[in-house]
């Protein structure tokens, strides 16, 4: 077993914890958690049996984007990536994250502008090197796709110093997105969160990733990154008996601005590419995003995830 998985079953943490049984894995069940701030008590065992590695430089059951509960990927592959900037599932077999999870508050929001420095993501690289299992994603292999480097947790949410802003910019956080997607629609959802903790003062939970259709396209040098036909995004605040409350859940299409697969109608992606320059936020429907409220079983269903802590 991992060192760092066996210091999360074993680690005692301030919180009660709520432990609740959920698929994990291949054909495996595990266990989803969800804290509050008590008296000391001893963490349930964490089943790790869907998880191949966990890394990162923060401890899961720890882990403050993941305080209100931690998603499962269900039948997806993963390997879970712990920072202190947001928590990772991984899945190798389309080369991008089947969730990112993270918090958003205030003191996220600071004056550090975009750092643009996409990189590898040097721990799964590692990780991914010595169990021969694949490869981590170089910032290169987008190249000539007309696919944007869609940002998961967006740079904007991570703005206090440039480490944070840095960790935002690694692969293991992109997944291939449309420009009409990732510049228009999806920065409008992004910049509506960031106005929400701005105008209440709330603390938010924010869950996002890739939803992939029967045959999904692949893009690369090796063919080998899916393209998603879906991303959604779950918005979530603790409300005053400190239950999660879902704000927003989302299920956005992948297409291009005429509303077609920029697979078939790559020339469209193309031109979209070339043509919106970060514009998204120039158009005046910034409440666009609301036509792709979906519910949270939707979500789950269609990304293939657990999320029993929202319910």
């Amino acid at each position: 077993m991992d060192a760092q998985v066996w210091c999360c079953l074993k680690r005692v943490c301030y919180s009660v914890i709520l432990t609740v049984t959920i698929s994990c894995g291949q054909h495996n069940s595990g266990s989803l958690i969800a804290s509050k701030t008590s008296s000391k008590s001893s963490v349930p065992p964490i089943s790790t049996s869907g998880i191949s590695k966990l890394i990162g430089d923060t401890p899961l059951a720890h882990n403050p984007n993941v305080s209100v509960g931690v998603p499962s990927a269900g039948l997806n592959p993963e390997v879970m990536i712990s920072r202190k900037q947001y928590v990772i599932s991984w899945n190798h077999q389309y080369r991008q994250a089947n969730f990112v999870a993270w918090r958003l508050s205030m003191a996220d929001m600071g004056k550090v502008q975009r750092q643009n420095n996409f990189a590898v993501d040097p721990e799964l690289h590692r990780h991914l090197s010595e169990r021969g299992v694949g490869r981590a994603v170089e910032p290169n292999e987008y190249q000539g796709s007309c696919f944007d480097r869609g940002h998961l947790i967006p740079s904007a949410d991570r703005t206090a110093n440039v480490a944070d802003n840095s960790q935002t910019f690694l692969m293991s956080n992109m997944m291939p997105q449309t420009a009409h997607l990732n510049r228009v629609t999806w920065q409008h959802l992004e910049h509506h969160a960031r106005e929400l903790v701005r105008g209440t003062n709330d603390t938010l939970f924010i869950v996002a990733g890739p939803v992939f259709g029967e045959s999904p396209a692949h893009i690369g040098p090796d063919n080998d990154i899916g393209v998603p036909s879906h991303n959604f995004k779950i918005i979530v605040k603790m409300d005053k008996s400190g239950r999660p409350q879902v704000l927003t859940s989302v299920l956005m299409p992948n297409v291009t601005s005429t509303g077609t697969d920029p697979v078939v109608d790559h020339d469209q992606a193309c031109e979209d590419s070339h043509s919106f320059q970060d514009a998204g936020l120039a158009n005046d429907d910034y409440a666009d995003w609301e036509q792709y409220k979906t519910p949270i079983t939707t979500i789950e269903q269609t990304a293939g995830l657990e999320l029993s802590f929202l319910h």
